[in-house]
């Protein structure tokens, strides 16, 4: 067994921004992975001060946590394979994938990945998704809804998640708690998250974050959009001023909470009053589509009307110089329109953004098999009851513990609402103009 010794973590630690955790990026010679646990291998006669210094490395930047990598020489190693399987990664990309059990923020972690992919290991778009490419390696610790990420099939829990993944490379991405039982060798690893990031963006943790990190380069979003696209067999267009419209409307299942109610009646309503701008107006349903079947639908789109969804993410294969109607159900979630703001500006689309709000509450549907679950439903008064019952007033501070049930609400949409959005869209691209408008209440 032959190792390299000569490089020293020091020489491979591209730190940026002062050298912060926050945004230090490292590629480690010969990081072991055993039981779970990071090991930076060395020779035996290398001790104490004479060991390559491990900086700090930020892997979660929500939760504030840093890598724990700890040293390991060759005859510890020999002595934990004894009856040990070996495996031996030649690439490797260790990345916390923050909220992975939701669409959206799965998609963030396949980003960026695949840009670690290429800025660090040259895995561009032009690389096959081959056994050679490198493997992505996931290192969550109890995420928001996932207390137990070590036993999360994350790709079989995303099967569109591993169809985009399988355009990248062949490898699975497993878990470093599931990997017991055996040491995995990464003959050249990367960790940290970079001065370039997406994942933590968002309302949750906005503010703060764009005070850390910067928007991704855009040679690398082209090359991923172009690399994504190819491999989904989608045309790489970008919407012209004089082009007749593609409108594409984005809806959730009914059972899923966030569903429009009378999408038939809107898609006649727009080729009625805007015939003379559309070719085509379409109903995406994203859960009956397979990955790349998205990625042409929104490849494809010159606006898209949506509402909140994590189906939001394929909004990065949208054309440069189209438009998004984001149709958001109730003026409390008005927060909902920062995920799709950073997402546009992070991928330099040159697009416009035009986001609404419900005005008219009558026309929510709650889902009251959600109220009737709370054990609070009973102690209700006659008079709540007829006012959810009849007029379809929001309970939710009166009796739902903790629950955003306006999360959950179908909806229909308001033709005097959606109406001049779509008008303030098809406008920003006939004129060029794109901007992000949020139109008032």
């Amino acid at each position: 067994m032959c190792w390299d010794f000569e490089a020293r973590l020091s020489d491979l630690c591209q730190c940026e921004d002062g050298g912060s955790a926050d945004t230090r990026v490292c590629q480690i010679t010969n990081l072991c992975i055993v039981n779970g646990k990071l090991y930076l291998l060395t020779a035996a006669d290398v001790a104490g001060d004479a060991r390559p210094k491990i900086p700090d490395i930020m892997v979660n930047w929500h939760a504030q946590r840093l890598a724990r990598i700890e040293y390991l020489d060759v005859h510890q190693l020999a002595q934990h394979m004894a009856g040990m399987q070996v495996k031996y990664v030649e690439q490797g990309v260790l990345q916390h994938v923050a909220w992975a059990n939701n669409f959206y923020h799965s998609m963030e972690a396949l980003v960026a990945f695949a840009m670690k992919a290429c800025q660090v290991f040259g895995h561009c778009k032009a690389s096959e998704p081959s056994a050679q490419a490198p493997q992505l390696i996931r290192t969550e610790e109890n995420d928001l809804g996932n207390p137990n990420p070590a036993a999360f099939d994350w790709l079989a829990h995303h099967p569109t998640v591993a169809q985009a993944m399988r355009c990248i490379t062949q490898h699975p991405a497993p878990h470093i708690l599931g990997l017991q039982g055996q040491i995995t060798i990464v003959r050249s690893a990367v960790i940290g998250i970079g001065r370039s990031n997406r994942i933590y963006s968002g309302s949750l943790t906005r503010p703060g974050f764009h005070d850390i990190y910067v928007l991704p380069e855009r040679w690398l979003v082209d090359d991923f959009r172009e690399r994504m696209a190819q491999c989904a067999g989608a045309p790489t267009l970008v919407v012209q001023a004089s082009d007749r419209l593609n409108i594409s409307i984005v809806n959730r299942g009914d059972g899923a909470g966030r569903h429009m109610l009378n999408v038939q009646e809107t898609r006649s309503r727009i080729l009625s009053d805007f015939a003379q701008e559309i070719d085509r107006v379409r109903i995406i349903r994203p859960e009956e589509l397979d990955f790349a079947e998205q990625l042409r639908a929104y490849a494809t789109s010159s606006v898209i009307i949506t509402t909140h969804s994590a189906a939001n993410a394929n909004l990065m294969f949208i054309p440069k110089g189209s438009a998004v109607v984001e149709y958001v159900w109730h003026k409390d979630v008005a927060p909902a329109h920062d995920w799709v703001v950073d997402l546009l500006t992070d991928m330099h689309l040159n697009c416009s953004l035009v986001g609404v709000h419900q005005q008219d509450h009558r026309l929510l549907e709650w889902r009251r098999e959600i109220f009737y679950r709370q054990p609070k439903f009973e102690e209700l008064s006659i008079t709540q009851k007829l006012a959810f019952y009849e007029n379809n007033e929001d309970l939710t501070k009166d009796m739902l513990d903790g629950l955003d049930h306006k999360f959950h609400a179908n909806f229909h949409l308001d033709w005097a609402v959606l109406r001049p959005a779509l008008q303030r869209a098809i406008g920003a691209i006939r004129t060029g103009n794109h901007t992000f408008n949020f139109m008032p209440l």
